[in-house]
């Protein structure tokens, strides 16, 4: 409304002054509008028949291999022909390490006050990129191709999380935002903050255009969230036969002997991880030129309550966006622990 409040408050005044003209004019038009809001009252409070119709989400199953249940589920949303190969692959490669089953999830959205019946009719493309991302599995894990029908993105993934009770869901980002006011989207923002699972983000770079993993970064300051990030570099070490260096950029100045011993948790979930710590003040300067020798990175959420709209800490974000090489950011579930490390046998603290 433009003007607000001005015209509201304009109104609300005009109204007071027309009630009172009304009532010097004629009292019983106040007694009657008292009675007919009474009984208005009496049969809102006491009717109870109309009830609002719970969302629905329709889907669709383009493909599917049975799996076995209670294995570890692994999501990944697809979009777009662009990143339907990077996300299946890391996907399917995470899939065979802990030896779970894969989704491949593709949302098709209509208007709100659109029937969802009315979403088939747009779900040729979405279908497509499934099956396309279906192509470039090697076919040694179970795989599952499901089209979701929903009023936006943001809905479709997270019925389809609860709906499958998914442990681990993956999704692509592009590197930047379109609005200012999110950090990685609308979309993608209100999924990773209310995730049910562990989240994975992944921002392809030119580590893609040659295909080898050979070498992992993984920058940390410790914590649990560096723990739930541990396991999964562990994975992709195994899976790829990469060597590991842990980065700590010591920017206030700590006693590196304090530092080994914070990070000693860290460093024992991942076999053979090298422990590198660089003196340097500016974090964010230090990862960037140490990335620029390795094939991956991959960054855990940090508890940074000072910025609200970070989801993942000011580091990784800005890292994220920086960094020439595919970056990889994680964010464990607070509510629960992780399934993959009780599959692992290993626990987090």
């Amino acid at each position: 409304m433009p003007y607000f409040p001005y015209i509201p408050l304009l109104a609300i005044f005009s109204q007071a002054m027309l009630s009172i003209w009304v009532f010097n004019v004629s009292p019983t038009a106040w007694a009657i509008t008292l009675i007919w809001v009474g009984i208005g009252l009496v049969v809102y409070v006491a009717y109870k028949g109309a009830k609002r119709e719970p969302i629905k989400f329709e889907r669709e199953t383009v493909f599917e291999e049975a799996g076995e249940e209670g294995r570890y589920k692994i999501m990944v949303a697809v979009s777009n022909p662009r990143n339907a190969k990077v996300l299946t692959k890391y996907a399917e490669r995470i899939a065979e390490e802990v030896n779970g089953e894969l989704l491949i999830v593709s949302v098709v959205t209509v208007p709100e006050q659109t029937p969802l019946e009315e979403a088939k009719q747009f779900a040729d493309e979405a279908i497509a990129v499934v099956r396309e991302a279906k192509s470039y599995t090697s076919g040694r894990v179970k795989v599952e191709g499901l089209i979701y029908y929903a009023h936006s993105v943001y809905r479709g993934i997270m019925s389809a999380v609860r709906g499958r009770k998914v442990d681990l869901l993956i999704l692509g980002w592009e590197g930047r935002s379109r609005w200012s006011k999110y950090v990685l989207g609308s979309n993608l923002d209100k999924i990773v903050e209310n995730a049910p699972c562990n989240v994975l983000v992944i921002k392809p770079g030119d580590t893609e255009e040659r295909g080898e993993i050979r070498s992992i970064l993984f920058p940390t300051r410790g914590g649990k969230q560096s723990a739930i990030s541990a396991e999964l570099v562990s994975v992709l070490a195994e899976a790829y036969g990469a060597k590991v260096t842990v980065l700590s950029v010591n920017t206030p100045g700590k006693p590196e002997e304090k530092i080994r011993a914070h990070l000693r948790p860290v460093i024992e979930r991942i076999e053979n991880a090298e422990l590198k710590i660089v003196n340097e003040s500016d974090a964010v300067k230090a990862i960037l030129e140490e990335c620029r020798k390795h094939d991956l990175v991959v960054m855990g959420a940090t508890r940074e309550g000072l910025f609200k709209r970070l989801l993942f800490g000011e580091v990784p974000e800005r890292v994220a966006s920086k960094c020439p090489k595919t970056v990889m950011l994680v964010k464990g579930n607070r509510g629960i622990r992780a399934r993959l490390n009780r599959l692992l046998g290993r626990r987090v603290e």
